[in-house]
């Protein structure tokens, strides 16, 4: 744990190298960083946009403004196993933002997120990155604790039945899927697959005590993951960008069964 291998290194690589020439514009100021992870939670959907649209317009300059409308081209270009990817190059730039603009930057990012009545996958795992990722240097956090697998196996449970929900509209698929995976994590004894209908507050809900798993249990964690993502041999949009968000928020290296581009 926490020891990438030469097969990790080459992975981040690729992913790298995949990633367009142009984001790096917007990778080498905290402005631009900000303006890109805005543009890319724009909606697709006229009414929804025209919503964002007028929450950026109260809350931002005219020349921030014009800043995510250069944005807006490159967060609409980039294949959907790269945004992810992308944001993380953001992150050197976002943490040379003062406290209270990352306070400001995450709470325009949940305004965005819920200007419609819905939350997809990589809106939750972007929200979760911004509120993560941008609070674990102020506030110091041990990024590993003491907790067994059966002592989360409640959160345990809500993680993989979310992570096979996504995976397929397939009810039966997905109790395969969960199957696959929580067999690893709990052999012995687990809680049966239902589907959870308010995944993103549960998800959010039993992260923290995920992050307090042992080292060890944090390993069997992934694995378990990345065998119920390979249970149907196709991987979803949904299904990497909430590993790869898993990794980070526990701190563990990211399998690099990813493919580069999507």
């Amino acid at each position: 744990m926490g020891r990438p291998d030469a097969e990790h290194l080459l992975h981040a690589q690729a992913v790298r190298i995949a990633l367009p020439v142009t984001l790096s514009q917007f990778t080498e100021s905290s402005g631009g960083a900000q303006a890109l992870v805005l543009a890319l939670l724009l909606s697709s959907e006229p009414a929804t946009r025209e919503r964002q649209q007028a929450l950026l317009a109260k809350s931002l300059s005219p020349a921030s403004l014009a800043v995510i409308e250069r944005a807006i081209p490159i967060a609409q270009g980039l294949a959907p196993m790269l945004r992810l990817p992308a944001v993380q190059q953001l992150f050197p730039a976002l943490r040379r933002c003062n406290p209270a603009q990352r306070r400001a930057l995450a709470q325009l990012a949940s305004d965005l997120i819920h200007a419609d009545a819905r939350m997809d996958a990589f809106e939750f795992c972007l929200a979760k990155l911004l509120e993560t990722l941008l609070n674990d240097e102020l506030e110091a956090r041990v990024p590993h604790g003491a907790l067994s697998l059966e002592d989360a196996q409640n959160e345990i449970f809500v993680l993989f039945a979310t992570l096979a929900q996504l995976g397929t509209q397939d009810e039966r698929a997905a109790r395969m899927a969960y199957e696959a995976g929580m067999s690893t994590v709990l052999p012995m004894r687990r809680p049966a697959y239902s589907a959870i209908e308010d995944w993103p507050r549960r998800l959010s809900e039993a992260l923290p005590r995920l992050e307090q798993l042992h080292p060890f249990a944090k390993k069997v964690v992934i694995e378990g993951l990345v065998k119920t993502i390979a249970s149907d041999g196709v991987m979803t949009e949904a299904e990497s960008e909430l590993l790869r968000t898993i990794c980070a928020l526990l701190h563990c290296p990211l399998p690099p069964l990813l493919p580069a581009i999507g």
